[in-house]
């Protein structure tokens, strides 16, 4: 665990406003809309928003979870997602012993969280983010004492080669793809993050995970489990990467 140092004020002080930059990639980035200038609006009434009304976790209790202008409610996702981007900070901070390792395991938190919020809400995992968290999760194997970047490599080509041959296998079978190339590449970026020994681990985890929030779903309980309602299966693998990851 790193002890207090500005890089750790730092990163805890921003990562709300990381979660909520993740909130409005996730939202315009697979509308094919413009990320970074074009200025914040209500979805609904397209009013532009006030820069209070920008303030991370503190302007949604602000403005009681509502537009200012219609009333309309602001999607539950921007608040979830800063308070989430705060809670992963927090957790990199008591993980790492150096500032290099504690910003690259933020960054790759942060990049788990943003696939995650990306597949919630379009069940999509944009290339640039799964091959981004392949990148960082192998350069933090290069100075991480607990995973060495051969384990990372294998991690990753396991990881991506396993759930391939799942797809592969499971549309031999069906005649349909049951499982998302997303969900293949995402893998190549977990497996290099927990390692290939933890492969195993985390899909076992994440399809429990996905059992659970099936059988929650009463009205589509059914039908999922028929194979006919969508599964955000790459919400929950980014789940278990960061429960196996964090807690060993």
């Amino acid at each position: 665990m790193i002890y207090f140092s500005p890089i750790v004020l730092f990163l805890i002080l921003i990562s709300p406003a990381i979660g909520s930059f993740i909130a409005l990639f996730a939202d315009r980035y697979l509308r094919g809309e413009d990320i970074i200038t074009k200025r914040s609006a209500c979805r609904s009434c397209a009013a532009p928003l006030p820069m209070t009304a920008l303030i991370p976790l503190i302007s949604y209790l602000w403005q009681r979870g509502q537009c200012r202008n219609c009333g309309t409610a602001i999607p539950i996702l921007l608040p979830l997602s800063e308070v989430s981007a705060l809670g992963l900070t927090i957790l990199a901070v008591m993980s790492t012993d150096t500032n290099a390792e504690l910003i690259l395991t933020c960054f790759v938190l942060w990049c788990l969280l943003a696939l995650f919020i990306c597949d919630a809400q379009w069940f999509r995992l944009p290339d640039v983010l799964t091959f981004l968290l392949l990148i960082l999760a192998l350069s933090l194997a290069l100075i991480s004492p607990n995973l060495h970047i051969f384990d990372a490599l294998i991690g990753a080509i396991a990881g991506s080669l396993s759930f391939w041959l799942i797809r592969t296998g499971y549309y031999i079978l069906r005649k349909r793809e049951g499982l998302g190339l997303g969900d293949v590449k995402l893998m190549a970026g977990i497996g290099a993050t927990v390692g290939w020994e933890n492969i195993a681990f985390v899909t076992l985890l994440a399809a429990l995970a996905g059992l659970i929030w099936m059988i929650l779903q009463n009205k589509q309980q059914t039908a999922a489990l028929q194979g006919k309602a969508a599964l955000p299966f790459g919400c929950f693998l980014c789940f278990a990467a960061v429960i196996v990851w964090m807690f060993p």
